[in-house]
């Protein structure tokens, strides 16, 4: 399962310098920022306040989304960080990122927010197409498919978690869970990417939702310190989250409280277990995030089964030497074949990328990435497979950029196959 690894292990993709550095922490205030790395000792600050949202991308350039002062590109330069005004936005919301794009979503109105959702290219002149939607204010996760959000936690939806495919056009949101209602209405709750893909939320526990089902897993109870209650010792104040996949380290932060204290815990994943990272006396935090890049990202869209959807790629585990991961394929057509691929080219396969599959009897269907390693899967009655890869102990293999897509039977075109989504798998350490 890892020739793949070992016959490319020599091939490797240039890195950016003098960026972010990954394995750290963007820690934001109502009036400075700063990042640190993962012992927590201080890289860069910014005295720049109002800060409602950060990223660090996968190419280690960072954006913020200020309140009231739209989104800036943060230029990395210790001790300091440099703001730039990149485009303007609304009173409140949060800025995402994948390779292509930033996504920005503008809340207007808090509470029951009425705002957009802006696509914006990340070179000159930063054109962006911005799509009416409804968002929560500020909290929000995205994994370069999927935007997920909350919304204020209370008795009037039956839902509190909402998630947005934004590959497929109209928009639609889709409601995924709703998290217990209790005595306090519970605003600004912290949400992120976890694990496999599967999102992360802080309440009166640390739960585990899968985006699909909507199945919850509650993982620990909040950190224990009164700091993350109200008076009542009910229900957890509003809280920020953060995770590093490649180190299992869950980050919680109180969000800003008038005239009180705050503090940061953390603890690695699974174990239930959260230790004290930081107290900041008369201080709350207004956001916090990991910067390391993402193992896996999803990109581009796959085409139309006879389910009526397109099948999408998914993941487990770690792309890192000496782990195994493996690739899932979902809403596949039930009962058929497949083929998931990995390739080291997203422009070049026989022919240049992405290849057409039209005029071959797929309209709408597209190979996006080289098919150097094919190998075929069973997909079950759910329309699902899976294939397990290992990444070999090579430090070589650190850096390198690897590509996948699957393709399955079907019954909807001359051609008999449609295709699904990609994803982009960084190998690092």
């Amino acid at each position: 399962m890892s020739r793949f690894f070992y016959g490319v292990a020599m091939v490797l993709v240039a890195t950016a310098s003098a960026q972010v550095p990954t394995r750290g922490w963007v820690e934001a205030f109502p009036t400075w920022m700063d990042i640190v790395d993962g012992r927590g000792r201080l890289l860069a600050s910014t005295n720049a306040g109002r800060i409602q949202s950060a990223l660090v991308d996968e190419r280690g350039e960072m954006y913020c989304y200020l309140q009231s002062a739209g989104v800036h590109e943060v230029t990395y330069q210790p001790p300091h960080l440099i703001f730039g005004g990149l485009i303007n936005a609304g009173l409140w919301g949060s800025v995402h990122a994948d390779r292509s794009r930033l996504l920005v979503v503008h809340d207007y109105i808090i509470g029951y927010q009425v705002g957009s959702l802006a696509f914006v290219e990340k070179t000159a002149p930063y054109r962006a197409t911005t799509f009416p939607t409804q968002f929560a204010a500020g909290r929000a996760a995205y994994d370069g498919r999927n935007l997920y959000w909350m919304i204020t936690v209370d008795g009037t939806s039956p839902y509190h978690l909402f998630g947005l495919d934004t590959r497929r056009f109209p928009l639609v949101p889709r409601p995924i869970a709703a998290l217990p209602v209790r005595v306090w209405t519970r605003p600004q709750l912290g949400i992120t990417i976890g694990p496999d893909g599967k999102i992360l939320l802080l309440d009166d526990s640390l739960w585990l939702v899968d985006p699909e089902t909507g199945a919850m897993t509650a993982l620990s109870p909040p950190p224990p310190d009164p700091l993350f209650y109200w008076p009542s010792g009910i229900d957890t104040k509003p809280t920020a989250l953060a995770y590093d996949p490649w180190t299992g380290t869950v980050m919680a932060a109180v969000l800003a409280v008038t005239w009180s204290f705050s503090a940061a815990y953390s603890q690695t994943y699974g174990s239930g277990t959260w230790a004290l990272w930081a107290q900041y006396p008369l201080i709350g935090f207004s956001e916090l995030q990991s910067t390391s890049p993402r193992p896996f990202e999803p990109f581009g869209l796959g085409c139309d089964n006879a389910t009526g959807r397109d099948a999408k790629l998914g993941w487990t585990g770690l792309s890192a030497p000496g782990r195994t991961f493996s690739i899932t394929l979902r809403d596949a057509e039930p009962n058929g074949l497949g083929v998931i691929w990995l390739g080291l080219s997203e422009t070049w396969w026989l022919l240049p990328l992405p290849l057409d599959l039209g005029p071959y009897g797929a309209p709408g269907c597209s190979i996006l990435v080289a098919s150097d390693d094919p190998l075929v899967v069973v997909v079950g009655n759910a329309g699902k497979a899976a294939r397990a890869f290992q990444v070999p102990q090579d430090p070589a293999l650190v850096g390198m950029d690897v590509f996948c897509q699957a393709a399955s039977t079907s019954s909807t075109n001359a051609l008999g196959v449609t295709t699904s989504d990609a994803m982009l798998i960084r190998i690092r350490q």
